[in-house]
């Protein structure tokens, strides 16, 4: 009784359910469910030591990266409560909160294979998912946690990558380019994002 307690005290918890979810469609790696979840890089690791101490979730690593997903044993094991969570995961298609990660989700996946089509090839031995030149990403994370919200302006946004990156810190982001063509993938990826502090784009 006491293990059944410990464990749905653990599920207990919507952002460790909201990381399941992800989970239980792809394995993914803390960088990608930080992006899907909203949610700190500690918060997320944190979330992750706890499932994968019960058993929930198992780690991989392939290519310098370590990636999670769905502990197979725990599905053999508890396939009672699986079902259980995956029928209210169901359930909960149509939840705002969950529609916006299902979102984020796919666009990390997208982002993935484009990312590895570009640069990891048939011929190419170094299989990791680098992109170079996307370490702004990381940078622009890193200062956002140093300012106070501010109003930002993305000046030759182009797709929207690094206007996406200055709306988790800023108030309100101003984007502008002068190529109707990228800013109609500006604008898509603003809406997968549901992103709504972002203007004139």
């Amino acid at each position: 009784m006491r293990q059944a307690s410990a464990l749905y005290r653990l599920l207990g918890d919507e952002a460790r359910l909201r990381l399941l979810r992800a989970l239980t469609r792809e394995r993914l790696n803390v960088t990608e469910l930080t992006g899907i979840l909203g949610l700190a890089q500690s918060g997320v690791s944190r979330h992750l030591g706890l499932l994968k101490d019960a058993g929930l979730v198992t780690e991989e690593k392939e290519a310098g990266f370590t990636y999670y997903r769905i502990a197979r044993e725990a599905g053999d094991r508890d396939g009672a409560m699986w079902a259980m969570l995956q029928g209210e995961f169901e359930r909960a298609a149509a939840d705002p909160a969950v529609r916006a990660d299902e979102a984020r989700l796919q666009e990390v996946l997208r982002l993935r294979k484009e990312n590895f089509e570009t640069h990891a090839g048939p011929d190419t031995r170094d299989r990791r998912q680098l992109v170079p030149g996307r370490s702004w990403a990381a940078w622009s994370r890193a200062l956002g946690l140093l300012l106070p919200p501010l109003k930002a302006a993305d000046l030759g946004c182009g797709e929207g990558y690094l206007t996406i990156e200055a709306s988790r810190w800023a108030r309100r982001v101003i984007a502008v380019d002068r190529s109707e063509v990228v800013l109609r993938s500006a604008r898509g990826l603003v809406r997968v994002r549901c992103v709504s502090h972002v203007h004139r784009i």
